[in-house]
């Protein structure tokens, strides 16, 4: 217990302070699912009203899976980049909790305009719970909107950075040139200059084989 502790004081001080409002936002918006969210009310036989509260959980359908999911997304994202995350989102994560905080808010608006069945004879309203849910909605959306702000004005992580002086530096060094092969320089040969093999005897041409003569052929002159 005390290792977690002391790992959660960690990953909230090396927050800063719009993401410190997403995450709060996000644990709220999860503590609220386990507050009353509807109100059911009941006519016993007797006349008296029966009423009674349940939470997101007790009747936990899509819009309440939804809702969860976001507060767990949320708190996955900040603790992920507290604890030096370099995943890559689309639109950066200002743009990503802005979006969850605006989900949020649209599915619990359309949840007080259609509310879940409660049993038989009863009748199903709304409870104070759902609206701490929509006000932990807002502050999300305002939270990835500031997020968006500090997005922008700050570069973007190590692995997606694009530094443009790489592409300057690049540019500015000439393409390698292949080095040539060496060759030797033309010499000038004097053909009339004594070599070694002018004191050399010369062979004479030999005569070529002679063949026997037919009778009557005649001898061929040298």
């Amino acid at each position: 217990m005390s290792g977690a502790a002391e790992r959660g004081r960690g990953i909230w001080r090396s927050l800063h302070g719009d993401q410190r409002l997403a995450a709060g936002a996000a644990l709220a918006l999860f503590v609220s699912m386990l507050l009353p969210w509807y109100q059911l009310t009941a006519a016993p036989a007797r006349g008296a009203l029966a009423d009674r509260t349940i939470n997101a959980f007790q009747v936990f359908d899509f819009t309440e899976a939804a809702v969860l999911l976001v507060a767990a997304a949320v708190l996955a994202l900040i603790v992920g980049r507290a604890e030096g995350g370099t995943f890559s989102l689309p639109g950066r994560d200002g743009t990503f909790v802005f979006a969850g905080g605006v989900w949020v808010c649209l599915l619990i608006f359309l949840r007080q305009l259609d509310k879940p069945d409660g049993p038989e004879g009863t009748v199903v309203g709304v409870a104070w719970g759902i609206f701490v849910a929509f006000i932990a909605g807002i502050a999300l959306a305002a939270a990835g909107w500031r997020m968006r702000v500090h997005d922008e004005s700050s570069p973007p992580p190590p692995l997606l950075r694009d530094d443009p002086r790489d592409h300057k530096d690049a540019a500015a060094e000439p393409p390698a040139r292949r080095p040539r092969p060496r060759t030797s320089a033309p010499v000038d040969v004097d053909d009339t200059a004594p070599t070694l093999f002018d004191d050399l005897p010369v062979p004479e041409p030999e005569d070529p084989p002679t063949r026997p003569l037919r009778p009557g052929e005649i001898p061929p002159a040298r």
